[in-house]
C-alpha cells in the first residue's frame, strides 16, 4: 500500500511538472466534487503534498450541507479544515441583494421595475436562475438578443410579471422543456435533454455522435447556445447546472412515454454507448423496456 501511494504521488508529480513548465501559472478548477468517486479525493490528498517548481492553484467546489456527497467526501472535508495551512477553505454565498439587481439590469435592458423586483425576489439571488430567467423569455419570444450578455424586452411597457414569470426555477425548466416542443428540431432536442440524463450530469462527447437518428449535433448546438448543455473537460458535456440535470432526470423517470422511446434507442443499437453501460444500467434500461411494453 505505501509502495502504490509512492507511486501515485510520483506520477501525480510528473503530470504537473510536465503541464506547468509551458505556463507561468496553472489553474484548475473542479466542481461539484461531491459527486465524484472516492478514490478522488485520495489523489486529492497526495497532490496536496506535491512540491512544484512552479505554483499551481486547484479549486475544488463542492457542497457542505448534508445534501450529497458519500462519507468519504466528508471525510476529505474535514481534512480540508485541519491542513489550513496550505489550503484555503472558503463558503460560497449567494450575490448580494444590490449585486443581484445589477446582474438583472446588466442582462435585461430597460427592465421595468415590477419585472426587476419580480425576478429578483424568485432568483435567490443566484445567477445561474437569472439567466434561466433570461433565457426564457427569450424562448417565448418576449425578448431579443441585443448582444453576447445583454438581451432587450420586446415590449417593456406591455410585460406582467405575474403572467410571464414563473414561481420557481422547476417551473422555468418545465416551461422552456414545453417550448421546446414548438419549435423545428423540438422533439429531437428534447430528446436529448432527457435522454442523457440516464448517463448522470456529465458525459462523454462519443455518445452524441452514437446517437440514434438525425440532426442530433443540430440538437445539441441548441441545446448548448440556449444554455442547457456546456462543454466541460476532456471532450466532455454536462448540464449547466445540478438543479437542471435532476430535473430532467426525474422527468424521464416519470414518463412511461420518454422511458420507453429511451430505453428503445440504448437496446436496439449495440454501439460504443450500449457498451459502455454498466451492468446496472443496461438491467435498468431492459426494465424500463419491457415495463412499458
Amino acid at each position: 500500500m505505501i509502495d502504490d501511494q509512492k507511486e501515485n504521488n510520483q506520477t501525480n508529480n510528473d503530470i504537473f511538472e510536465n503541464i506547468v513548465t509551458k505556463f507561468r501559472r496553472y489553474v484548475f478548477v473542479i466542481d461539484d466534487i461531491h459527486n465524484a468517486m472516492d478514490e478522488f479525493y485520495e489523489n486529492i490528498k497526495s497532490l496536496s503534498r506535491i512540491k512544484l517548481s512552479i505554483p499551481v492553484s486547484l479549486i475544488l467546489i463542492g457542497r457542505d450541507d448534508n445534501s450529497a456527497g458519500s462519507s468519504a467526501y466528508y471525510h476529505f472535508l474535514s481534512y480540508v479544515e485541519s491542513c489550513n495551512h496550505f489550503i484555503i477553505n472558503c463558503q460560497l454565498y449567494p450575490l448580494m441583494p444590490e449585486e443581484s439587481y445589477n446582474l438583472i439590469r446588466s442582462i435585461l435592458n430597460d427592465i421595468p421595475e415590477q419585472l426587476l423586483k419580480r425576478i429578483h425576489t424568485l432568483s435567490s439571488n443566484l445567477p445561474l436562475y437569472i439567466v434561466q430567467f433570461a433565457e426564457y423569455l427569450l424562448d417565448i419570444n418576449l425578448a431579443h438578443v441585443v448582444n453576447r450578455t445583454t438581451i432587450g424586452l420586446q415590449r417593456p411597457g406591455q410585460i406582467s410579471s405575474h403572467n410571464y414569470i414563473p414561481l420557481q426555477i422547476e417551473d422555468i425548466y418545465e416551461a422552456r422543456f414545453a417550448y421546446l416542443g414548438t419549435i423545428s428540431l423540438g422533439d429531437k432536442i428534447q430528446e436529448l435533454l432527457l435522454g442523457f440524463s440516464f448517463f448522470g450530469l456529465e458525459f462523454p462527447y462519443s455518445f452524441v455522435m452514437e446517437w440514434e437518428g438525425e440532426n442530433t449535433k443540430e440538437a445539441l448546438t441548441y441545446l448548448e447556445s440556449h444554455d442547457f448543455f456546456m462543454f466541460s473537460s476532456q471532450n466532455n458535456i454536462r448540464y449547466v447546472h445540478e438543479s437542471m440535470y435532476l430535473y430532467f432526470k426525474h422527468l424521464l423517470d416519470c414518463s412511461p412515454f420518454w422511458k420507453k422511446k429511451i430505453s428503445g434507442k440504448l437496446i436496439r443499437n449495440n454501439n460504443l454507448i450500449w457498451n459502455s453501460l454498466s451492468q446496472a444500467e443496461k438491467g435498468r434500461a431492459f426494465l424500463w423496456h419491457n415495463d412499458f411494453e
